[in-house]
């Protein structure tokens, strides 16, 4: 009989802890790999529509640039925007998944990242609100992806 005052013994498995930089490049590669992919669909899908109506391909690009936020304000914009997100939630989580421990400090520095990037590449012609609202939904689904995956470790 064992004593009631005695602690519990159990047999745990030694958890595998994944290297810290190596999450965060695949954080990294998935987020940005995968809003490149969808960013370059959508120039594909408003190059080709323009194509379409008669622009030549010398202007092609202008024509895009100048039509460009008039489609991320429209349905396929949001589409694309909430793929963007999905790829950042998805880059966080495959980063906490192999890393297997400081899954908060994996999302921190991906969101970091995802800060100065998407400071670098402010777009002068959106506004300001939409843009640091984007920064929050992004920063926010990086924190979701890490969570996501330490939610489902325990």
């Amino acid at each position: 009989m064992s004593d009631l005052y005695e602690s519990p013994k159990s047999i745990v498995g030694d958890v595998r802890k994944g290297n810290l930089f190596l999450a965060i490049i695949i954080g990294v590669v998935v987020d940005f790999g995968l809003t490149l992919v969808a960013g370059g669909v959508l120039g594909s899908i408003i190059g080709f529509a323009l194509l379409e109506q008669g622009i030549p391909a010398s202007q092609l690009e202008a024509e895009i640039d100048r039509t460009l936020p008039a489609v991320m304000d429209s349905a396929m914009g949001y589409g694309f925007t909430a793929i963007g997100l999905f790829a950042s939630f998805l880059g966080a989580f495959l980063a906490a998944k192999y890393s297997n421990h400081k899954e908060y400090t994996v999302a921190t520095v991906l969101a970091v990242i995802a800060l100065l990037v998407s400071w670098l590449v402010e777009d002068a012609s959106s506004s300001a609100l939409k843009h640091y609202t984007l920064v929050v939904l992004g920063v926010a689904v990086i924190y979701l992806g890490a969570r996501t995956h330490v939610r489902g470790k325990l």
